[in-house]
């Protein structure tokens, strides 16, 4: 009983160890996440042709709409800006580069999900860990 007492303890604190650090290392890792724009390149006659062509923004078709992302590799990045300030990322180098952009939601998700586990572990093992520490009390009274 004194072993599950001591063990449940140190899970406990553990689990609070783990729930603070999901919340640093989400930081860390959207520590470098821009409004990005993803861009699959074309070229300017077509664009110009069916009247694609925007003040600002590289020939192209967007995919998706801006997010929040993380890319490293400043190279991706095409010139200028969207209307809401977004930068413009190249889709077909981040293929070839075989760079995988990294969503803010996905580094949000992971975070809670690993917080709430965190937390609900905590719980039980604190549970059992002032469990055993009254039937150990109560046999040490007997």
């Amino acid at each position: 009983m004194k072993q599950i007492h001591s063990i449940s303890g140190v899970l406990s604190i553990l689990a609070v160890v783990v729930l603070i650090g999901s919340f640093i290392v989400a930081s860390l890792f959207s520590s470098g996440a821009q409004l990005v724009q993803l861009i699959e390149p074309g070229d300017a006659a077509t664009a110009s042709l069916f009247g694609d062509t925007q003040t600002g923004e590289p020939a192209g078709t967007k995919i998706g709409s801006p997010q929040m992302i993380v890319i490293r590799d400043q190279a991706a990045f095409l010139e200028g800006q969207g209307a809401q300030g977004e930068r413009f990322a190249n889709l077909q180098y981040l293929n070839e580069k075989k760079i995988y952009p990294l969503q803010v939601k996905t580094i949000d998700f992971f975070r809670n999900v690993t917080a709430l586990v965190a937390v609900l572990g905590g719980l039980m093992m604190a549970g059992l860990w002032f469990w055993t520490g009254t039937k150990i009390k109560s046999r040490i009274a007997a």
